[in-house]
């Protein structure tokens, strides 16, 4: 047990600017400072008393209390960053890359690790997108002639075949399809690169999603219904990268309908001081197994099987504190809803 002078001490540490806890010899949470509640999305008193591995993603724990337990047979202090990729978990179960420093302290018999944690996203996040824009401008240097080729050469193709057998026309029409789709993953992989911290101004919501919607050049046949209840309402952001999510989701939304179907636009407010952007298709839905993963950080773990262009989306919303939700009814169609906080007038 700890003494009270002990713990009066430890409310220190709500003076540090890390998450911070204290742990003991078992691994069980005695103290949480309101960074580290506020990191992983507890409440105050909902950490202590629990094993620290509620903080470790599932895959690992085993392995952890592993470590833990040679770590308490040998205690020293442990620098941030010491070459190890370690993750946390937040309460609503998203990962996230941490950089931890351990410090043992000595109280008469008993030892206690006090753990200082940080989250390293975005730093994590800087290095892979600096490879990936290496990895993105050669495949783009070295495809988009051979692509544009193809395409023309389809293209020439298709007129001079038009009255061919329809199974050479529909071949013809898949790889065209193909080469757009490796076109728009190239140019997403650009675009997320080159991305740049938001400028920030007043952004008209409904005219940057009409833009982004007039951009998409294979809109096909799709019907596209307006519904601006807040036409007129503005946010705080980077026009440029709105414009960017708005049109990744809208496109992904056409991509899903195949050139053929119905898209819903929605710009509406809610309370208190919020407007809410939604896009409606037609299509089949998403697979249950991937809609989990649309909501994961870029380059998570758990990234896997979703577009560049839904990441990017995704990234936008976070950086304008805004928030990217979906409903799917398989067969029926998705629905993504972006959510951002309105501009208002500073007052002097």
């Amino acid at each position: 047990m700890s003494s009270p002078l002990e713990e009066s001490s430890w409310h220190l540490l709500e003076y540090v600017p890390d998450a911070t806890l204290i742990v003991d010899r078992e691994g069980r949470i005695l103290f949480v400072n309101s960074l580290a509640q506020k990191l992983f999305g507890y409440g105050p008193g909902e950490l202590v008393g629990q094993a620290m591995e509620v903080l470790i993603p599932q895959r690992f724990r085993e392995r952890h209390v592993h470590h833990r337990k040679e770590y308490a047979h040998g205690p020293k202090p442990r620098p941030m960053g010491a070459g190890l990729d370690l993750y946390g978990v937040r309460k609503d179960g998203t990962e996230f890359p941490t950089e931890i420093s351990l410090s043992p302290i000595q109280t008469g018999d008993s030892v206690r690790v006090m753990a200082a944690i940080r989250d390293v996203t975005d730093s994590r996040l800087k290095e892979r997108l600096a490879t990936l824009g290496h990895l993105a401008g050669s495949i783009a240097h070295e495809l988009r002639n051979p692509l544009a080729t193809i395409d023309s050469s389809v293209y020439f193709l298709k007129a001079k075949l038009k009255d061919a057998d329809p199974k050479v026309a529909e071949h013809l029409s898949r790889i065209k399809s193909a080469v757009t789709a490796a076109t728009s993953v190239i140019q997403s992989l650009l675009d997320l690169t080159r991305m740049k911290p938001p400028l920030m101004s007043r952004v008209d919501v409904a005219a940057t999603v009409d833009e982004a919607v007039a951009a998409i050049k294979d809109i096909g046949s799709i019907d596209v219904v307006r519904d601006y209840p807040a036409e007129g309402a503005f946010v705080p952001g980077d026009s440029q990268q709105l414009l960017m999510a708005f049109g990744n989701v809208a496109k992904n939304a056409v991509d899903a309908m195949k050139g053929k179907g119905r898209l819903v636009l929605s710009v509406r407010k809610t309370e208190p001081h919020h407007v809410e952007i939604s896009f409606s298709d037609t299509g089949p839905g998403i697979p249950e197994e991937n809609l989990d993963r649309i909501f994961q950080p870029l380059f998570s773990t758990k990234a896997t099987g979703i577009g560049f262009g839904l990441s990017i989306a995704k990234m936008v919303t976070d950086r304008h504190e805004g928030s990217i939700r979906a409903h799917t009814e398989p067969g029926k169609g998705a629905t993504f809803v972006l959510r951002f906080p309105l501009y208002r007038e500073k007052t002097a």
